[in-house]
């Protein structure tokens, strides 16, 4: 027996069943193939915005939520009861409108698949220079510029491996729109801050334009067939309910009145005044030839196909169904409680993902312009707490920070620490750290736990 024959056999034992069908020509699931879904153009992507609410949700509700809630700052020097500089931070960003500015390019970032914030630091020097932190006059503002006004083609990449930003941009150039002008400035990647969209897998990067293969794709491009159906079912269900319930009315010799002249508009007449008796209160007069039926339309399974739609909309998008549509999920007992505290996981992600480094690098510049120490950002929680849930964690981190107080006070007594390795952990150190301080890990092994919280 040859050699393709023995394949032949064996292709057809392992993949097809000829008494089923399964595997073979007839076997529908064998020719569905994953392909690349149309790319949207950016036209595309704006419409679907602006058009279509859905769409807009899905690109709006995240980046609200990563900034609802706020933060905070935590500064080392707070613990030596130095001046807290928070109220100096809350009027920088103030002053430059940071919540809407940021919370827009979140926005546009996702809608467009990425682009740069433009940081209006006035330090004497051009944009196509380095940022002079310790020369800057004034701090007016931030422009997001999408990564559709960013002349791809000709961007300036540092191409020397032995440079810190070898394979990424050095120059950005810029379009800027002047009334019904448009201009194209240069500008220095010290003053821009980075934001991308989705990340494409390099085997996919051949079939997107060159600038997505760096900033990203738009959310909205994993969405936009989940789209259509949503949008496809609600039209299907709107045509049906013009089909609610139709009234048929029987005419004895209708193809003769209508042959007849004139005899379209005595039918019509007829209907009318038919239609205008129906009621409660009227009872309706026809002739022993005529006959009226009303014929109502059943919707039912309707409710679960388009119950459907939303699940499969909520998983391509990421959303709870209490967030993007606020309903419920269906099922015994089901609150959407756990989908929600999933989603909770998910818009923190986003927070240490992307609105971290923006806030670390608002932070950094001006702690350096003015000279003051640059705080921790510590996100507040997305979920609400309630008085009695807030006094309970305040009670419990009082309570901890004092048996850490008493611990540190034992230390000392028993000369173990020195006070000065004691102001040394006020900002948290683990056992192993305060070991390494005492200078003493057989010591450290005898000291009794310190409770963290």
């Amino acid at each position: 027996m040859d050699d393709k024959r023995i394949k032949d056999m064996i292709k057809m034992d392992g993949w097809k069943n000829l008494f089923t069908g399964l595997g073979g020509k007839a076997d529908k699931k064998t020719h569905t193939k994953a392909r690349p879904d149309g790319f949207l153009l950016d036209a595309e992507l704006e419409t679907i915005y602006a058009d279509d609410g859905l769409g807009a949700n899905i690109i709006d509700f995240l980046p609200e939520d990563m900034m609802k809630r706020g933060w905070h700052y935590e500064f080392k020097n707070q613990k030596e009861g130095l001046e807290d500089l928070s109220d100096e931070y809350n009027s920088f960003f103030a002053h430059i409108m940071a919540i809407d500015k940021l919370t827009n390019a979140l926005k546009w970032s996702r809608l467009y698949g990425g682009g740069v914030l433009l940081l209006g630091a006035f330090d004497g020097n051009e944009l196509e220079e380095p940022l002079n932190i310790r020369a800057i006059k004034d701090f007016e503002n931030l422009k997001f510029i999408p990564r559709n006004n960013i002349m791809y083609g000709t961007i300036q990449w540092q191409m020397d491996p032995a440079k810190e930003r070898y394979g990424l941009p050095e120059i950005y150039p810029l379009t800027f729109r002047i009334g019904r002008d448009f201009i194209v400035k240069e500008v220095h990647w010290t003053r821009v801050i980075e934001l991308h969209g989705i990340e494409i897998p390099t085997s996919q990067s051949s079939l997107i334009p060159p600038d997505y293969r760096y900033w990203g794709i738009s959310e909205l491009q994993r969405v936009q067939d989940k789209l259509k159906d949503v949008a496809g079912a609600f039209g299907s269900l709107s045509n049906l309910l013009h089909e609610l319930s139709i009234g048929k009315y029987k005419f004895r010799d209708l193809a003769d009145i209508l042959a007849a002249p004139d005899g379209d508009k005595l039918i019509q007449k007829r209907l009318q005044s038919m239609d205008l008796m129906k009621s409660t209160f009227h009872s309706l007069i026809m002739d022993t030839d005529e006959d009226f039926i009303r014929d109502s339309a059943t919707f039912t399974g309707v409710p679960e196909v388009m119950y459907q739609f939303f699940m499969l909309i909520c998983s391509a998008s990421n959303y709870p169904m209490t967030r993007l549509f606020g309903i419920s999920p269906g099922g015994l007992n089901s609150t959407g409680d756990g989908d929600t505290y999933r989603y909770y996981d998910k818009v923190e992600s986003e927070q240490k993902r992307k609105l971290l480094p923006i806030l670390d690098r608002l932070t950094y510049i001006y702690s350096e312009w003015k000279n003051i120490e640059k705080p921790k950002i510590i996100f507040n929680p997305i979920e609400q707490m309630t008085e009695k849930e807030q006094a309970e964690i305040d009670e419990k981190k009082a309570n901890t920070e004092k048996k850490k107080q008493e611990t540190y006070q034992g230390y000392i007594d028993m000369g173990i620490m020195t006070p000065e390795i004691v102001e040394e952990l006020e900002f948290g150190d683990t056992l192993k750290e305060i070991a390494k301080k005492v200078g003493s890990s057989k010591d450290s092994e005898e000291l009794p736990p310190v409770s963290e919280a």
